[in-house]
């Protein structure tokens, strides 16, 4: 059986947020998706999703692969094609799977879960950034079965303004953002803060004190990836568990910390780690090391799916994140896969990912 055709669809989420999937179709009309991600510039990631799904056309779906992605370690062309590579990855995993008539869980190794836990990221589809917004908006998440929610609180703060009269202000913003969501939530649920890499050693250590009475249940991506000293200062004075790695293009990229012991919950994104092939080799180092797993997944249900399909498996899963409440027709999109009860998603029984993409839906948000 050979792949036959593909298409790439650009999808219009709102203003801010565009999600772009891959389609590759085999000759008897079997489907398998990816999503991949794409930055400011969604027009190279799609020509360079175009060139590589090209040169599959007519290739056996057992036997064909991923692009390589010997240049994913390089800082001006590496994301993409890390990302090329781990979309395709996706999509010939969705496709085999269809192919056996299996879910996609199956065909990766042992089910210990039938259900994976989420967490709320409410950052994106938090419209009024004052505390009483952010409040809101955990509120809610709590109300529709979360326990655990994320934030990120650190508008108009950066490394070179952390320690400015403007910077300052901005990070006793965050501060009242973290109490006035931790008064929303209760005291029963996780509260996770995203730092985006903004913040140095001084302004951590004052943030953590600020907030101490909120109780941080996870501090993420707080300093720079290449500043390991930071990091190792950090770990020795931070009460919370650490967590990191959303930028990571693979195992490679998640050595340094491993081995130094900094992070407490590694991120790997199943759009550019990788895909599914490599978040799944993750789990038995991470076992090794006493580190748990929380795929990093700000964008649509088809990463959501290939991320909790391929932690069904996974022997230290911890979460997977969620965007929570951005559009209202995002399950719709996947014909109703992505099934949410009590903060899980339940694994889909159909075939492959268990995803049937909506044409309807896709006509009327495509991006020309």
């Amino acid at each position: 059986m050979n792949i036959e055709r593909f298409e790439v669809h650009r999808i219009a989420v709102d203003t801010r947020t565009r999600w772009v999937m891959l389609k590759l179709v085999a000759e008897d009309g079997q489907v398998g998706w990816g999503e991949a991600l794409v930055g400011d510039d969604s027009a190279l990631g799609v020509a360079a999703l175009t060139h590589a799904a090209q040169q599959l056309r007519g290739t056996n779906v057992l036997q064909a692969t991923s692009p390589s992605r010997s240049l994913a370690l390089d800082q001006a062309t590496g994301l993409l094609e890390a990302t090329v590579h781990a979309t395709i990855d996706q999509c010939l995993w969705d496709l085999r799977a269809r192919l056996a008539c299996l879910p996609l869980y199956r065909m990766l190794g042992p089910c210990l879960r039938d259900s994976v836990k989420l967490y709320a990221n409410i950052n994106r589809g938090t419209r009024d950034r004052s505390p009483r917004g952010f409040a809101t908006r955990a509120a809610a998440a709590i109300t529709a079965g979360f326990d655990a929610v994320k934030i990120a609180p650190f508008d108009g703060v950066n490394r070179a303004n952390v320690h400015t009269a403007p910077g300052r202000a901005a990070i006793d913003r965050a501060v009242r953002r973290v109490h006035a969501v931790r008064e929303a939530i209760g005291e029963a649920a996780m509260l996770m803060i995203d730092c985006h890499c903004r913040l140095d050693l001084v302004a951590a250590r004052r943030f953590l004190r600020a907030t101490e009475e909120a109780r941080i249940d996870w501090f993420e991506d707080v300093l720079p990836y290449h500043d390991l000293h930071g990091w190792t200062h950090l770990r020795s004075f931070c009460d919370a568990p650490l967590a990191g790695g959303e930028t990571a293009r693979g195992v490679r990229d998640l050595l340094p910390f491993i081995e130094r012991g900094l992070w407490d919950v590694l991120m790997p994104d199943v759009r550019f780690f990788g895909g599914i092939t490599e978040l799944v080799s993750l789990a038995s180092l991470a076992a090794q090391h006493q580190l748990s797993i929380a795929p990093h997944n700000p964008r649509g249900p088809v990463a959501t799916l290939a991320s909790a399909h391929a932690m069904v498996g996974c022997a230290v899963f911890h979460m997977l994140e969620y965007q929570f409440d951005e559009c209202s027709w995002r399950n719709d999109l996947v014909g109703g896969a992505e099934q949410i009860h009590g903060g899980h998603l339940l694994l889909p029984d159909s075939p492959g990912l268990g995803c049937t993409l909506n044409q309807q839906i896709l006509d009327a948000q495509q991006l020309p």
